[in-house]
This record gives structure tokens, sequence and C-alpha cells, in this order.
């Protein structure tokens, strides 16, 4: 059995590791993830982050949507999402050295991730009070959402629209979209 580790030795030993895993803390243990974020997959990131950032520019969003952003969801417990939302009064407690909690968080799973881990990652997020996950899954081109509350999950596929509302309504997307190739620089 490993022993405890605090808040504190999470963050100086193994939050900002460079040797290609994540490392959460989960009631004081540490928890080894391979990166999940292939370097041929960060074009589903840009697509996530592009359609964000011209909803900002429209004026129809406010706050942040980043990726691996910390989310301490209570003691000895911390969450990293590959991807999250924080509204704007979060992305001001987080400036003020709070510690918010994303309303909206994406996974994006690899063939080697253990699904009963994911489990436990949607249970804990829900319990802190996340609103929304969506589980994306590349290889067969799929993205689950869950809606806190709910006791579905909706499986969308091609032209199927993911939807992060509540959290973030305006936040739609086909999962075509979000799988839409990079294109050749002109």
């Amino acid at each position: 059995m490993t022993a405890h580790v605090s808040m504190e030795t999470y963050y100086e030993k193994y939050r900002h590791r460079e040797d290609g895993w994540k490392y959460e803390l989960v009631d004081g243990r540490i928890e080894k993830f391979e990166k999940t974020m292939k370097l041929n997959q960060h074009y589903i990131a840009n697509n996530l982050h592009d359609l964000f950032y011209s909803l900002k520019m429209n004026g129809k969003v406010e706050g942040s949507f980043t990726a691996e952003v910390d989310n301490e969801l209570w003691k000895d417990h911390v969450r990293i999402p590959d991807m999250c939302y924080l509204n704007q009064a979060q992305v001001l407690d987080a400036y003020n050295g709070g510690h918010p909690i994303a309303e909206f968080v994406i996974e994006v799973v690899s063939p080697s991730d253990k699904m009963e881990k994911y489990k436990e990652k949607i249970r804990d997020y829900f319990k802190a009070g996340v609103k929304v996950i969506w589980m994306i899954y590349p290889k067969v081109k799929e993205v689950d959402v869950y809606v806190k509350g709910s006791s579905q999950m909706t499986i969308c596929e091609g032209e199927m629209i993911c939807s992060a509302a509540p959290a973030l309504p305006e936040f739609a997307i086909s999962v075509n979209d979000i799988f839409k190739k990079p294109e050749q620089p002109k």
C-alpha cells in the first residue's frame, strides 16, 4: 500500500513531471495515467478551442476554455481533465488564488485507458459539481455526453450535435466537426 500523499507533495513532486505521464491525486494516492492527447490528436483540441473562441469573439460566452487545469475536487483529490471550461467568475476566483471546479470537462480516451478509471473520474466530477462531461473516443470517432442529474448518457456520432448544456449551452458542435482534420497550408 502506498503512503498518503499530501496536496503539497503532489504539487511539488508529481504535478509538473515531464515524463509522458499525467499524475492525479485521488484521496491521497497518486494515480498515473498515460497522457491521452497524442500529438496527432491535437486537431481535436484545436477544433474545440476554435469553436469556443469564435463564440467568445461574438460575445456569446465568457470565461476560459483551456487544457489540463487542476481541479481540486476535495481534500487530497485532484483531477486534471484534458480540457475544461471555467466561467468568468471561476476565472476571477482562480486569479485570486482559489481553486474553482470546472462546470464542463472533456476527457480524450486512448485505447490503452481503462474504462473503470474513467467511470471513477465521472463519479468524482459529478460529486464535486461538474455539470457536463464529454468522453471523446478518437479511434471510433464518438463522443459520450454525460449530464449531471440525468440517468442517461448520450452517444454522439457523425452529424449528431454534442452540447455542453446546461454548463455552456452555446457550445454545441457535430462529432464530424470535432474530428475535422486540419487542412494543408496554402
